[in-house]
């Protein structure tokens, strides 16, 4: 990550990653799919190998659906994308995004 970057916790073990310093969808790709192994590392703790698991989910600007990238985040669409991603990862299923394109890693 680069300093206009940001991570946030949102609350528990749920972190969002704002990247500014990329457009490109592959370079994005690419970094969420290192993340994701970093997470998937087992841990290991008193001789006892934990595996561990990361689920991630990319949303990604559109100039074409949105003026702003601020304009993504008030866009009622986006939402209930999120709140799809939000679900799924809570009951462990599938993402059903309303409408939108959704990429998982």
């Amino acid at each position: 990550m680069k300093p206009q970057d940001t991570l946030a916790r949102l609350g528990g073990d749920q972190l969002a990653a704002v990247i500014l310093s990329e457009t490109d969808t592959d370079q994005i790709t690419a970094l969420a799919n290192i993340v994701r192994r970093a997470l998937s590392t087992p841990v290991t703790f008193n001789d006892i190998e934990i595996p561990l698991t990361a689920s991630i989910g990319l949303a990604l600007y559109d100039p074409m659906l949105h003026q702003k990238r601020e304009d993504m985040l008030k866009d009622p669409r986006s939402r209930c994308v999120m709140r799809s991603v939000m679900a799924a990862i809570r009951s462990k299923s599938s993402v059903r995004p309303c409408g939108h394109a959704a990429r998982t890693v």
